[in-house]
């Protein structure tokens, strides 16, 4: 699985192993993702619309194309498959971001619950659990929240 991350970081990214290693910005990228696929997966029902929300969110914030998106996908999806906690992104985001950035996340991740329509009591579970493993205060969680119901309202 190494060497695939290292290909995609490669080949669509750039850099070699070191770069991976040390590029805060392609850590974070997997981070999020993994955490936004995860978002799509928890309610065990992979719905078409949480997908296309989460391949539409990571080209627009991350402003990637649609190849480098879905080996992002296939990597993060990856990742998610064999996690055993979420520490092992939410500690990438801790120290690479600041609270507003960490903020946009959770908006990021309130869309994808919002994107079939409905909050399912896991998907509020888990953006709890990682708002609080984030550090993000209660203002900023709140406002994530709103900003993600109002967009999702359009």
């Amino acid at each position: 699985m190494i060497k695939d991350i290292q290909k995609y970081f490669t080949s669509h990214i750039g850099g070699s192993r070191n770069n991976i290693d040390t590029d805060p910005q392609k850590r974070l990228h997997l981070a999020a993702a993994a955490l936004l696929i995860e978002m799509a997966r928890i309610d065990y029902a992979e719905d078409p619309e949480e997908l296309d929300a989460v391949m539409r969110l990571l080209q627009s914030n991350f402003g990637l194309g649609s190849e480098q998106t879905d080996e992002l996908v296939r990597l993060a999806s990856e990742e998610v498959d064999r996690m055993t906690s979420y520490y092992q992104f939410t500690s990438t985001i801790n120290r690479e971001c600041d609270v507003s950035d960490k903020a946009i996340i959770l908006k990021l991740l309130w869309q994808i619950a919002y994107a079939d329509g409905r909050i399912d009591k896991y998907e509020e579970h888990m953006l709890r659990k990682i708002a609080s493993l984030l550090h993000v205060p209660r203002a900023q969680q709140v406002a994530a929240r709103r900003a993600a119901e109002k967009e999702s309202a359009r």
